[in-house]
């Protein structure tokens, strides 16, 4: 990229032919998002337990390993990830486009792609000189590292991009769940702080979602995600009967919301406090 490069990018996607190291990481970031939602896929069909020992949280008191369940702390791994990719983004050169519109030229990415091997074959051209020449490798270029991606191929028509659903589908799905886990890390942030005065570190989600190209990137997907939470709330008779099996369920059987993740269970389900307020399993285990 030369040196005189904008500071910051079109709209316009083609622009990208123009700064192709930030093309790559756009790419990378791409391929984050892939692999995250065939994780998430892969986790959703066999529900097997996810052992990581990536995710810790712990308070200002010194009070620490805050337990979560597996299921969300494979979803913070998934966010621990894209963040990693969006820090590779470049510095001189700031996306302003949103990541579905990579996709709405039909061409651009193949004519990316090629512009980057053509590039990261060049690059390799130059450590081939340096050795030969005894000088020290220059360092991998962003370009070198994005072909070695085992997804690059796809881009250049040797894959399918699309085999989870619509490329587009596979970002908000992501994006989504990311979304939905960053409201629960943010409400337990706030319960925590009301209630004990302990402040909780930031988990990968809230991190991710407070990131500069995050909010760039995904933009149109995070308010699509908000505007659905703002969709008026079904018609329900919580106090009618509850059914199963046939059989009317007792009193115990009424939802109640859990004041630490938002969400609603059985009532039964649940620990009521002397103050009335309810918490779910996952929240018992903290």
């Amino acid at each position: 990229m030369s040196a005189n490069a904008s500071s910051t990018a079109s709209e316009d996607p083609m622009v990208l032919l123009q700064h192709l190291e930030l093309g790559a990481a756009l790419l990378e970031v791409m391929f984050a998002v892939f692999d995250a939602d065939d994780a998430l896929s892969a986790k959703n069909q066999d529900r097997t337990p996810v052992v990581s020992s990536i995710f810790h949280r712990s308070d200002s008191t010194g009070i620490g390993g805050k337990k979560v369940g597996d299921e969300e702390r494979f979803i913070q791994d998934q966010a621990r990830v894209l963040y990693v990719a969006l820090q590779e983004l470049p510095a001189t050169v700031s996306p302003k486009i949103g990541m579905e519109k990579l996709h709405e030229h039909e061409s651009l990415l193949c004519l990316l792609a090629l512009s980057i091997l053509e590039q990261a074959q060049s690059d390799d051209h130059a450590a081939a000189m340096a050795l030969n020449g005894g000088r020290v490798l220059p360092a991998v270029t962003k370009c070198q590292g994005v072909v070695e991606n085992t997804r690059f191929l796809s881009l250049l028509g040797e894959g399918d991009m699309q085999e989870n659903g619509s490329v587009v589908a596979r970002y908000e799905r992501v994006i989504r769940t990311l979304l939905k886990q960053y409201d629960v890390d943010d409400n337990r942030e706030g319960f925590a702080w009301r209630n004990t005065g302990i402040v909780l570190d930031k988990t990968h989600c809230q991190i991710l979602v407070g990131h500069q190209e995050f909010n760039v990137l995904f933009e149109s997907m995070k308010i699509s995600y908000e505007k659905s939470l703002k969709l008026p709330a079904p018609v329900l008779d919580w106090g009618a009967q509850w059914w199963d099996n046939g059989k009317a369920l007792g009193d115990g059987m009424k939802r109640v919301e859990c004041v630490g993740c938002c969400d609603t269970f059985v009532e039964i389900d649940c620990l009521r406090a002397t103050c009335d307020h309810y918490f779910c399993e996952l929240e018992l285990m903290f």
